[in-house]
Parts: C-alpha cells; sequence; structure tokens
C-alpha cells in the first residue's frame, strides 16, 4: 500500500493498531481547537495527521495532501519528523526551487482511485479520494486521511476542524483567500461528501474504527459528537508518565545482588534443604 520513490513498499499496515489520532481538518474553528493541538503541548500517546497547509502550524505526526506540491508550505516537506503520504503521481513534481517531492525527507506514496465504492472503501488495493467528475464528484484528501487512518491501525478517530460549511467570513483556519467560485465547488463538495460518509459510518462501525466528530456547530451529522476537551483527556490518559524507574533494572544478567545476613541465597537456602531432605529419606530406607 506505501511505496518509496523507488518503487520498493514499505508495510506500515496496523503498525498503530488500537490506537486514537486525531485528524485535523482546516475549517475556521481549528483556529479555537489549535491551543490543544499544539505540539509543546501534547502528552504520550497523542497523536495527529493533518491535511494540506493545516500542517504548517499544526507540526502533526502524519501529513497528506493530493494537491500540486508547490501549494503547500515548504516547512512541511523540509521536516523530517512529519511522515508525508502523497500520490505516488507526484514524486517527479517539484515543490520549490530545484527541489522534488523525491527528495524530500520522510515520504511514502500511495496509489489512488477517482471511484467510490462504499463496500470495498476499506479494502482496495487502491486509495479512494472520492468520485470524478464523470462518476458524480466529490473529491477529498479526508477520505484518504480516513483510509489511512484504517490501514495504519488506528481505532479511534477524532475529527478536528470539521465544519463542512465555508463563506468569505469563514474559509479556512489559515490565512487564504477563496473566490465565490471556489466556495461554491466547496459546498457542492461537502454536500456529496455527507452522503459518502454517511455510506461509511456503519462500515466503520462494522470493523471497530470508532470516529468521532469533535467540531461543535459542524454540518457533518455522519458521526457521533465527542468534546473536544474529553477526546483529549482520554488519549492522554493511556500512557502513565508519573511511575518510576527504579528498580526496573533488578534482576538483569551480570548485576551484583545484595548478599542476606546470613550469607546464603534463597536458591543456596532450597538447594541445602533438599539435601537434608534426602539425607533423611536415605537413613528411613535403610534396613534395622
Amino acid at each position: 500500500m506505501f511505496f518509496r520513490e523507488n518503487g520498493s513498499s514499505v508495510d506500515l499496515v496496523n503498525l498503530y493498531l488500537n490506537q486514537g489520532l486525531f485528524i485535523c481538518l482546516n475549517g475556521p474553528s481549528m483556529a479555537k481547537a489549535t491551543p490543544l493541538l499544539r505540539p509543546d503541548l501534547r502528552k504520550a500517546g497523542f497523536m495527529t495527521m493533518a491535511v494540506n497547509n493545516g500542517g504548517h502550524n499544526l507540526r502533526p505526526d502524519f501529513w497528506i495532501s493530493l494537491d500540486p506540491p508547490h501549494r503547500f508550505m515548504p516547512s512541511i516537506w523540509k521536516d523530517p519528523r512529519i511522515q508525508k503520504f502523497v500520490p505516488m503521481c507526484n514524486f517527479e513534481q517539484r515543490v520549490f526551487e530545484d527541489r522534488m517531492v523525491k527528495q524530500q525527507p520522510n515520504v511514502l506514496g500511495f496509489r489512488r482511485n477517482s471511484h467510490f465504492v462504499s463496500e470495498s472503501f476499506l479494502t482496495e488495493e487502491t486509495i479512494n479520494w472520492g468520485n470524478s467528475a464523470e462518476h458524480g464528484g466529490g473529491r477529498s484528501v479526508m477520505l484518504v486521511a480516513l483510509r489511512l487512518a484504517h490501514l495504519l491501525g488506528f481505532r479511534r478517530v477524532y475529527l478536528v476542524g470539521c465544519d463542512f460549511h465555508m463563506a468569505q467570513d469563514s474559509k479556512y483556519f489559515f490565512p487564504e483567500d477563496r473566490t465565490d467560485h471556489a466556495i461554491t465547488n466547496n459546498q457542492n463538495t461537502y454536500k456529496i461528501l455527507k452522503g459518502i460518509l454517511a455510506e461509511l459510518a456503519p462500515i466503520f462501525d462494522h470493523v471497530g474504527m470508532q470516529v468521532f466528530n469533535c467540531t461543535a456547530g459542524s454540518r457533518l451529522e455522519a458521526f457521533p459528537y465527542c468534546p473536544l476537551k474529553d477526546a483529549v483527556a482520554l488519549e492522554t490518559s493511556q500512557i502513565d508518565l508519573s511511575a518510576t524507574t527504579l528498580g526496573m533494572y533488578k534482576g538483569l544478567a551480570g548485576e551484583t545482588k545484595p548478599v542476606p545476613k546470613d550469607g546464603l541465597s534463597r536458591r543456596k537456602k532450597k538447594r541445602l534443604h533438599r539435601r537434608k531432605l534426602d539425607r533423611k529419606r536415605n537413613r528411613s530406607a535403610r534396613p534395622s
């Protein structure tokens, strides 16, 4: 499913089995969510996936882009800590100056398709990103994010910044302009995606992948609402960092163990005790 720029495959399937993932979309509500998602405030076990230019400020663990690479910030492409996923056809495209996608750190490719079929969405060999115009339209990076989350093994998925509404006064959570025509197209895509995601919701439930919408006021109703604070609290409570390391190396080979006061270890005491019992049995077994 995942490939290097030279065509060699990389197995990441279920690498994060049964973990939680925050998929950060780019609706205006992300501005309020960002303080909870900033890398310096995250705790152990908290993992994020961003799309498009949302990765510039969030610095996620995973990042996805589908459009021409030059549309996305160099700060994302250059960061080796971010695991980046792109369509394989983008490997040979330029990011900036004379640098191509395949020359950026930590980038993996996937093959995609443009014909949505709900029954095979989670099992087909290529990754669907909606429908091309000939199949009714409605392509979105969000669909790729959901498929990748399942492939990687995440089974608790939280949608953040999933407003599903765009207007001139509320476009993205980062600075960017959109024409009235582009806004109309996005609104139409949201309508189509609502139907697609309604089809996928019971399929996700069937395979045990829980999807929650953590966006207050979202126009998407396919998934149950979960307050972002509650989701963050749940995922950050999975790993205890307060425990002490004291005693973790006790009993390792080569370690000098404390000597009991009588100079005999427990093992030697058991051995001596067995010898005494054997001598008693031997004496009782002798003929009188």
